[in-house]
């Protein structure tokens, strides 16, 4: 919506909600033990490119999730004209949510899985003569078959994660009349932003031992990549959810369930004046900005909150040289800034027994920041064409890397640390012609990083 009462007056509003709604049903039968870890492995008589297994197993899965997604954007600004001075400003809110209520994961165990009390059985497959589409024979049993599959385990899952962010912003610009032509500019800006992500799961129905012929659902299905698979009956989710409704039932997400939840403040404010004199156009200026910011999450099991705060100056300064009309120089020198995103600074790890990896952020990082020097020569064609020639030198400091080592790390459940690879992000710096890793440790309750 626009409203211009005026030359002089115009204010404006936006507003944009986008989203959608997803339901995944994901059946899958997974066959294990095709290398032969369960059993042994051969080349199939019957077939020089295949392999015969015995030992092997199956297991039918059912995922039955549900998410929703939003974005929302709005805006209200204006512009006025007072004398020859210009008036600008701004106020937005943008939010966007995701929401999963469920996710409810069904596992069957078929023939010669843990807690089937069927054997394994053998199969030949062939993934050579045709990679795209391995063959695979089972003998002695009907994986299709919905009586060979027993319930061995039900899980459900919740999550929600918000991002949000108010802003607020003004600036007032026209000429001072030092020289002709100049322009100068004053402007303030707040940004407040929080971003958050809870997840909570509700423990797990093991060994429960019904078949799946109690919560059949749609099938066989064999119509995929043009009949060559038969993946056999999905389980009934809806079903499933009557049955252990109550044993699956999510708690209402608190902060005990937070697995970051973090705040990033900004006020800024910028100064610029800039002018032409002859064939040469300047412009020079410098911004302030303050960062408050507070990392929230979990450390064995302790909510703890790491807080931050710093405050930086970005001049700039910009020349541009008219040689001739088709000729242009130009050189630039100026100052940014690259604060660490959020998910770099997470306290809580992600946890890989299998591989004993912990993957963790650092709430201790430094901002990025750089030093950038422009010089370009551009010479304007006939028909939109141009050559253009630059060199540009770039300086930064604190940016970050992920950094492996090698550290003991406590676990739920375990009484002494586990040594791990831990990766975290860190601080790289260019130091006498090389580069040093700079890692600020984060101290656990157990034994530090």
């Amino acid at each position: 919506m626009d409203i211009t009462p005026d030359d002089a007056n115009r204010i404006y509003a936006r507003f944009s909600l986008a989203g959608y709604h997803e339901h995944v049903h994901r059946q899958r039968l997974e066959i294990d033990g095709l290398d032969g870890s369960q059993g042994t492995i051969t080349v199939d008589p019957a077939n020089p490119n295949g392999f015969a297994v015995t030992g092997a197993s199956a297991v039918n899965t059912l995922r039955d999730e549900y998410e929703t997604h939003r974005n929302l954007i709005t805006q209200l600004g204006g512009e006025h004209q007072l004398g020859k001075f210009k008036l600008e400003w701004l106020a937005s809110y943008v939010r966007a949510t995701y929401d999963k209520p469920y996710d409810i994961n069904s596992t069957f165990s078929g023939p010669g899985d843990g807690s089937n009390p069927a054997a394994g059985f053998n199969a030949t497959y062939d993934n050579i003569t045709n990679s795209n589409f391995p063959v695979l024979k089972v003998a002695g049993v009907d994986l299709a078959n919905p009586s060979n599959y027993i319930l061995k385990k039900v899980g459900n899952s919740a999550e929600y994660d918000k991002d949000q962010e108010y802003s607020y912003q003004a600036k007032v610009s026209g000429p001072v009349g030092l020289l002709d032509g100049d322009n100068f500019a004053v402007g303030a800006k707040l940004r407040y932003r929080e971003k958050y992500a809870l997840k909570a799961s509700s423990a797990n129905v093991k060994g429960i031992g019904q078949s799946l012929t109690s919560f059949l659902g749609n099938g066989p299905y064999t119509n995929y990549y043009d009949g060559l698979y038969n993946i056999g009956y999905s389980a009934n989710g809806d079903a499933i959810t009557s049955t252990f409704g109550s044993a699956l039932a999510v708690h209402a997400l608190g902060q005990a369930d937070t697995l970051f939840d973090d705040h990033e403040d900004i006020i800024a404010g910028f100064v610029q004046y800039q002018a032409t004199v002859g064939k040469l156009h300047g412009l020079i200026g410098v911004r302030v900005e303050h960062t408050k910011a507070s990392y929230g999450g979990f450390v064995n099991g302790a909510y703890q909150t790491i807080a931050s705060s710093y405050t930086n100056a970005f001049p700039t300064a910009q020349l541009r040289y008219e040689i001739s009309p088709k000729l242009i120089a130009r050189g630039t020198w100026s100052t940014g800034i690259a604060r660490p995103g959020f998910l770099q600074t997470i306290q809580s790890g992600s946890v890989d027994l299998g591989g004993q990896v912990v993957t963790t952020g650092n709430p201790y990082l430094k901002p990025t920041t750089s030093n950038n020097f422009d010089l370009s020569l551009e010479y304007y064609l006939p028909n939109a064409g141009v050559i253009s020639v630059g060199l540009f030198d770039k300086q930064m400091r604190n940016y970050i890397i992920a950094s492996t080592f090698r550290a003991p790390y406590p676990l739920s459940g375990v009484e002494q640390p586990v040594h791990v690879a831990i990766v975290q992000q860190c601080l790289g710096r260019l130091c006498a012609g090389r580069r040093a890793v700079v890692c600020q440790q984060i101290h656990h309750a157990a034994s530090p990083l």
